[in-house]
């Protein structure tokens, strides 16, 4: 079963937000924080990243939120940028959560991703000869 919610919207955002923040309090000391383990479903054109995950009530649900301008992005133990994640990646995501109720906003500060091969489009990959190799052709 998958329940589906956009974070910043409707009905959903709220079981998202008391899972997050841990229920209703008054706390109003500033933005929260969490740490979402998933699978990329999409990233769009506005650098917002779509998301599958468990919820630690056990179901899968998915969740949208906007991608920090100044947030690291990286593949690998390699620093990336927001289009080299790709759909079905498995990515962790660290999300600061501002906002009061209904009008709360999930924005991501550093997404992680581990995959089996990747190149960063933002460094090309030098190949350079072992030493004592001819490179002459």
């Amino acid at each position: 079963m998958v329940a589906k919610c956009m974070l910043g919207t409707g009905v959903g955002l709220v079981a998202v937000v008391l899972l997050f923040t841990g229920g209703c309090g008054d706390d109003d000391s500033g933005p929260q924080y969490a740490v979402i383990e998933g699978r990329a479903l999409d990233i769009d054109a506005d650098d917002k990243v779509s998301m599958e995950y468990v919820n630690k009530q056990g179901v899968t649900v998915e969740g949208t939120a906007e991608v920090d301008d100044n947030a690291e992005i990286w593949i690998n133990g390699k620093q990336a940028k927001i289009e080299d994640v790709k759909k079905g990646d498995r990515v962790r995501a660290a999300v600061r959560i501002e906002g009061h109720d209904l009008n709360k906003r999930f924005i991501a500060t550093k997404i992680e991703v581990e995959r089996a091969a990747f190149e960063a489009t933002s460094q090309p990959a030098a190949t350079q000869p072992a030493s004592g190799e001819n490179v002459a052709g």
